[in-house]
């Protein structure tokens, strides 16, 4: 049995972007994780040292975005690697979503899924 689990959404602020002035100025992204994790045995014992630890998650993604990244999709590829590395995940998503494109009224949303 797996278990399919959403963390987020999370609004994070980061220097993101191919711009200088995108990198000097944080912006408020919002991300959400799609995880499907192996078997679960948490589901029976209600015990988090059989499940994966959500704070250890969002450590994860305050790091990854305190570390400037140009593209969006860069941005994902280093998340989703550091998501995976956990052994209890089976299969990633993340969702990462740019407000306000530089000087303009776009937004922009960067999607990249992976598994084992």
């Amino acid at each position: 049995m797996s278990l399919r689990l959403t963390l987020g959404p999370f609004a994070i602020r980061g220097r993101h972007g191919v711009h200088e002035k995108e990198r000097k100025t944080p912006n408020t992204f919002t991300l959400t994780l799609h995880l499907t994790l192996h078997e679960v045995r948490a589901t029976q014992t209600d015990t988090l040292a059989d499940t994966i630890d959500y704070e250890q998650i969002y450590a994860l993604l305050l790091e990854e975005m305190n570390t400037p990244a140009r593209l969006l999709e860069h941005l994902a590829q280093r998340i989703i690697h550091r998501v995976l590395a956990l052994k209890e995940i089976q299969h990633a998503e993340v969702v990462i979503e740019k407000p306000k494109i530089f000087a303009h009224d776009l937004n922009a949303k960067a999607i990249l899924s992976l598994g084992r």
